[in-house]
């Protein structure tokens, strides 16, 4: 859990004059710096996490893999369809979206694609990119709740 340091703008203010006291403004900012470099490192861990994981169906699973693509990738091999379910990366395939997607979805998605693309001589374009702009905005909203979930006040 992530603390935050309670810094209100009636803190820095003079008692009598009502005016900001400079070093106190300056240590609730140097403090809120702080703060969001505490949940800026919470989604580093997040996304070594991911990274970590990308993809671990296909190494854990390497037989059926192999055997999806030598069928040559059929939609409705099982493999596939649990493949999709587990991993949270597969944005343009509706069963592929988890009910609570997030940011670091979208960032997996992104650097999938791109890699993909790029070491199988692909290119990227707009349409294999493109993602319904309601996601987008569900994947933010749930980060929001996430980022929330991991803070708590000092």
């Amino acid at each position: 859990m992530i603390k935050i340091k309670s810094t209100k703008l009636e803190d820095a203010k003079d008692k009598e004059t009502g005016e900001l006291m400079g070093d106190v403004l300056y240590e609730q900012s140097r403090a809120h710096i702080i703060d969001v470099e505490k949940i800026m490192y919470l989604y580093i861990r997040m996304l070594r996490r991911i990274s970590s994981r990308h993809d671990h169906t296909k190494m854990d699973e390497i037989h059926d893999f192999y055997d999806f693509a030598n069928k040559g990738f059929p939609d409705n091999h099982p493999w596939f369809e649990r493949h999709i379910r587990e991993e949270r990366h597969h944005l343009n395939i509706k069963e592929g979206v988890p009910d609570d997607i997030n940011m670091f979805d979208i960032l997996e998605k992104i650097g999938d694609s791109v890699a993909a693309a790029y070491a199988r001589g692909g290119k990227i374009t707009k349409e294999s990119m493109r993602l319904d702009p309601k996601l987008l905005e569900l994947a933010y909203e749930n980060t929001v709740k996430l980022t929330i979930e991991n803070v708590e006040i000092e």
